[in-house]
């Protein structure tokens, strides 16, 4: 789910917009599904902040020893960034984080998607 989260965010940052909630939906081997959705605190395309959400509706569902066939992620009730303010807090981490998407993805831009990603990820090979 974090190769998904990453992916949210850099489509969302480079659109120029904001999500304000998130949904998850889990397809299960019988092709049956379950959807849960957040509404953020505040719109963001914060990797993290999207990533927490989502992994917070994913526990939320309770799923023990499902059978999951795929899961899809979905931002929603886009706003534009340039026309919305956005909280700044005294966390050193988010704060940092927040600088530092968009230069990793200028950085990576010559090379193409997934050349630079989250350490977490290890030896992501991007499909597509």
């Amino acid at each position: 789910m974090l190769v998904v989260t990453t992916d949210l965010g850099t489509h969302l940052r480079a659109a120029g917009q904001l999500a304000r909630t998130v949904e998850l939906q889990v397809t299960y081997a019988d092709r049956s599904t379950t959807t849960g959705s957040r509404t953020l605190r505040e719109p963001t395309a914060h990797t993290p902040a999207i990533r927490d959400t989502l992994y917070a509706t994913f526990a939320a569902l309770g799923l023990q020893r499902a059978r999951v066939r795929a899961v899809t992620a979905r931002t929603g009730n886009l706003a534009i960034a340039a026309g919305t303010a956005v909280q700044l807090t005294f966390d050193r981490s988010t704060e940092s984080h927040r600088t530092l998407e968009p230069v990793l993805e200028r950085a990576a831009r010559p090379f193409g998607p997934g050349a630079i990603a989250p350490a977490a990820l290890g030896t992501y090979t991007r499909r597509g």
